[in-house]
């Protein structure tokens, strides 16, 4: 029997390894996947967007470590639930994509499939522990988050939808809007768009899939500050990684020379917000035991 434990252990697991190729590993990622590899000023565009797609991987990996761990049945059963339903989305989305023929040639349609049965598998472990622990789903009435904790939850998704919609609807004009010109000025401009388009596109519908599980596994049970803890951790523990590589992306802009227009507008609603969370968790009083466990 697959327990919840389980399924979101193997998805804890595999996005671990997706995350940890993207933002350390991209190379030998792509070696795996014996997909092509770009040069010069078209790598690091590269390299960056799978590096904002690696990053929801991380918060996708860090709720599915908490939420294991959970006493709280029905959040746990819904946190299957979504985990369950964000796998055979992204199965249907790339595969419907691979049908259409719009994945770049630099990835192999092997690699591609492999993909699609690893998703659904995954997807399938998820449902399958979903309907043994109860088969609860969101309460959608509920999906802001009300109570305590409410603010910094419901004021960090806000803001991260900004993003994830825009990502997810048109990632052609986020990039021209955040890098004008830059596209343009690509080393092998008709190859690494596509691939640009599709990477940004993709994280995108990973941020509005981490934030609907954050606020779906909460409204489950709304009033257990629990699960309002452990979800507002991973968000803290998310949003200071992301505050890392925006660092980085500053000092590669510089080094390349490309416009950042956005990055005052970026810093502004993105810093306050991580911090205010952080503040509020640390305004939660812990009492840690004499004798500690995992929890």
């Amino acid at each position: 029997m697959i327990t919840p434990k389980i399924s979101l252990t193997i998805s804890q697991v595999f996005n671990v390894a997706f995350s940890v190729g993207m933002c350390f590993f991209t190379d030998q990622m792509m070696s795996v996947y014996k997909a092509g590899t770009f040069t010069g000023t078209s790598k690091v565009a590269f390299f960056n967007a799978m590096n904002l797609f690696g990053l929801q991987q991380v918060q996708s990996s860090i709720f599915c470590a908490t939420m294991k761990r959970s006493d709280n049945k029905r959040a746990v059963s819904v946190a299957c639930f979504m985990i369950g339903f964000a796998w055979i989305f992204f199965a249907f989305s790339d595969g419907l994509n691979l049908a259409l023929g719009n994945i770049p040639d630099i990835f192999p349609a092997e690699s591609m499939y492999a993909n699609l049965v690893l998703f659904t598998f995954i997807g399938g472990c998820n449902f399958y522990a979903w309907k043994e622990s109860g088969s609860h789903l969101p309460d959608f009435s509920k999906l802001v988050v009300t109570g305590d904790l409410a603010l910094p939850l419901n004021l960090g998704s806000l803001n991260l939808s900004f993003f994830g919609l825009w990502l997810a609807i048109s990632p052609d004009t986020f990039f021209e809007q955040f890098a004008p010109g830059v596209m343009d000025s690509l080393p092998n401009n008709a190859v690494i768009k596509p691939v640009l388009m599709l990477i940004l596109g993709n994280s995108g519908k990973a941020m509005i899939c981490n934030i609907l599980a954050c606020h779906a596994t909460i409204s489950a049970d709304a009033s257990d500050n629990d699960t309002k803890y452990r979800l507002l951790r991973t968000n803290i523990y998310t949003g200071m990684c992301w505050l890392g590589t925006f660092s980085k992306d500053s000092t590669v802009n510089l080094m390349t020379g490309w416009p950042e227009p956005m990055k005052i507008m970026t810093f502004a609603s993105c810093f306050p917000v991580i911090f205010f969370q952080a503040w509020s968790l640390g305004q939660v009083k812990v009492k840690v035991p004499k004798s500690i466990k995992s929890a």
